[in-house]
């Protein structure tokens, strides 16, 4: 999964040697027409913003057509990120793109998968997990990257926990993010969710790159 922590640390890499990596998927392939043209940011769109309370009977779906989900995460949605304003994806050829991120540009290979899935890829990196990176779904038209907002709040019979979290790792939340009897799950099942301040919520985006 692409990860921007990550990310910024493979910027801070001086000389950076990779592998040459080949794409081979014709719906992905300019013919050398367009590669002059970058992708850049054309808009946010809500996929998915969801909010469970606790009740008496526990947990309850409400409405959130009327909520600013802004003030559930300390002023920000994806919408406010430079760092989404700020990219810009140039397809040199069928085996390497120039990334840009505000003002840091590298040249990397990269590979669309089946699915549409487009990676970018770092040789060099420490962990194996760390060597490729999920940059967006798409062709070399278009790419859009997924991301998602969390957030929590419960009520125990010792006090309280909660939890926030943004990531734009291409990932969704979805309510059995919070539900079930797995580790890290925060409740057991909505019915759990029996004191008013309980809360679960998430808020799931994605952004839209064209020429």
């Amino acid at each position: 999964m692409f990860n921007k922590k990550l990310f910024f640390a493979l910027m801070a890499i001086s000389a950076l040697s990779f592998s040459f990596i080949s794409c081979s998927n014709d719906d992905n392939e300019d013919n050398g027409k367009n590669y002059s043209i970058p992708l850049t940011y054309k808009k946010t769109e809500v996929v998915e913003f969801k909010m469970y309370v606790g009740s008496e009977t526990g947990g309850k779906e409400v409405s959130t057509e009327n909520i600013d989900p802004k003030k559930f995460w300390d002023g920000y949605t994806p919408e406010d990120d430079d760092f989404f304003f700020g990219r810009e994806i140039l397809f040199k050829d069928n085996n390497s793109l120039s990334l840009k991120i505000e003002d840091v540009n590298r040249t990397l290979p990269y590979k669309f998968e089946d699915n549409g899935a487009l990676f970018v890829y770092n040789e060099n990196a420490e962990r194996p997990q760390d060597e490729k990176f999920l940059l967006g779904y798409g062709n070399t038209h278009k790419i859009i990257a997924y991301g998602h907002c969390s957030r929590f709040n419960k009520i125990t019979g010792d006090g309280s926990a909660a939890g926030s979290g943004i990531d734009d790792d291409g990932e969704h939340t979805s309510l059995n993010d919070f539900i079930g009897n797995e580790e890290g799950d925060i409740f057991g099942s909505l019915a759990e969710m029996k004191h008013k301040e309980d809360t679960i919520m998430w808020y799931n985006f994605k952004v839209i790159y064209t020429k």
